[in-house]
């Protein structure tokens, strides 16, 4: 019988069912226009504060707090539409459109990375590398904080690995333990930028400063929103959100800060390593 003939008698084609048995079309949301605004906030206050602009740090501070709600919003509005959809090709869907953002996160950094080795690679034959002004960077703080950020993909990992088999006490606490390195890396961020601020090494300096404040601050802002992430997951499991099968939140913020923490290590190949080669 034709497809015609079964849909004269009210009967839906086979083929035609299953090609649209799996889309699914999300209620009208105002998240991501939100989300959009709250994120262009962010540069618009750096911007204001570079140009000494006495709105900036407000407008700064705000474009953070809007950007945390958003994302909590969206997430929790995530959250609760997820168990209306089938398991397995909600993780699928999921799974490819994170691993997508985290490739457009990478070439983000890539664009960072190659500005830096466009300018160490066209600096002029003769003139000193790293320009005058950039102070000899130690790199012990550095090297300590990849031990942390490296520590504590490992204890994440160990935190999954624990709720694939039911342990989700002991996945909590190496999920306080992964944060806990996280803000110790941060703290120790801080603390270096504070004292290369004291020695006059500002992102006006020069195009070494302007890097590297730009390239360390935009992975501590990951750090950040990975310590977020990784916050909600700890949420949902004091509220046994998951099981063995259903945690994709789970494996969304692990890739997130798997990917934050090879990211530092290029960063300190880059940026530390290659300016302590360079140094003379």
């Amino acid at each position: 019988m034709s497809d015609a003939a079964i849909t004269a008698q009210g009967t839906e084609p086979a083929h035609d069912h299953h090609e649209h048995e799996h889309i699914h079309l999300p209620e009208p949301s105002l998240w991501p226009f939100l989300a959009a605004i709250s994120a262009g906030m962010v540069p618009t206050g750096i911007l204001l504060v570079v140009n000494h602009q006495a709105i900036g740090g407000a407008f700064l501070g705000m474009g953070f707090v809007f950007v945390v709600i958003t994302a909590l919003g969206w997430c929790t509005s995530v959250i609760r539409e997820k168990p209306t959809l089938d398991s397995a090709w909600a993780n699928r869907t999921l799974s490819s459109a994170w691993k997508l953002f985290l490739l457009s996160e990478a070439a983000i950094f890539g664009s960072f990375f190659g500005h830096y080795f466009y300018t160490l690679y066209s600096w002029k034959a003769g003139a000193p590398w790293p320009p005058v002004g950039t102070p000899e960077i130690s790199l012990i703080i550095p090297a300590i904080g990849t031990g942390l950020l490296v520590t504590s993909s490992v204890t994440c990992e160990i935190a999954h690995k624990f709720l694939l088999i039911g342990r989700r006490a002991a996945c909590k606490n190496m999920m306080i333990l992964t944060m806990f390195l996280g803000i110790v890396f941060l703290i120790l961020q801080g603390y270096e930028w504070g004292e290369l601020g004291g020695q006059q090494f500002l992102p006006s300096t020069s195009i070494v400063g302007t890097l590297f404040y730009l390239i360390t601050g935009f992975h501590g802002f990951h750090v950040l929103t990975g310590m977020l992430f990784l916050f909600l997951v700890y949420v949902r499991l004091e509220f046994g959100s998951f099981d063995r099968s259903r945690h994709f939140s789970m494996n969304a913020a692990s890739w997130y800060w798997h990917f934050v923490d090879v990211i530092w290590i290029l960063v300190f190949l880059t940026l530390y390593v290659g300016l302590q080669r360079g140094a003379h």
